[in-house]
């Protein structure tokens, strides 16, 4: 433990503001259909650096990781894949950088091609359009199918939802 009382403050505020810092490959973001707004998909690299992440492909059971992030309209969306099992199944949550859960959902990873890192995961989630009007608001279904090749180097992602999308996303 670093007694921070002995660390200069020019040395120990740059180090606490990128605790949490991430190896983005931003040589790999794609420009996607959020939910019907285009955004920049920023995925977190594949790294045995502690700022990358590991493969879905070999994350421990329970063990949550940061995929990548959506940019639009001057937000930012956190995209979380947890494996649940053995068997490849996955919850795939999308989030505010404050924490907030706007959609969840669980699937099971497919892999089509292990020799080039290709495989899908098809996620149904359930949505409220709005979070402050949860009890009035039927919650919006969606179906997202994610695919991705050389170890989430590419992906692609469609959503297709039937009776909205969240509201922080209008």
């Amino acid at each position: 433990m670093v007694n921070t009382s002995q660390v200069p403050l020019d040395e120990l505020i740059p180090r606490e503001l990128s605790r949490d810092a991430k190896l983005f490959n931003f040589k790999s973001a794609p420009i996607v259909k959020f939910f019907n707004k285009t955004a920049l998909y920023l995925p977190v690299a594949i790294s045995d650096s502690p700022q990358g992440r590991m493969t879905v492909y070999k994350l421990p059971q329970g063990q949550k990781t940061l995929m990548g992030l959506y940019i639009f309209d001057s937000r930012v969306i956190l995209d979380y894949y947890t494996r649940l099992s053995d068997e490849l199944y996955y919850i795939v949550s999308k989030e505010t950088i404050s924490g907030e859960v706007l959609f969840s959902g669980s699937g099971r990873l497919n892999i089509l091609d292990d020799r080039v890192g290709a495989g899908e995961i098809i996620v149904e989630l359930s949505v409220t359009p709005d979070p402050e009007a949860a009890a009035a608001a039927a919650p919006v279904k969606c179906k997202c199918k994610r695919r991705w090749y050389v170890w989430s180097f590419i992906g692609t992602e469609d959503c297709d939802c039937t009776g909205g999308r969240p509201g922080i996303l209008d």
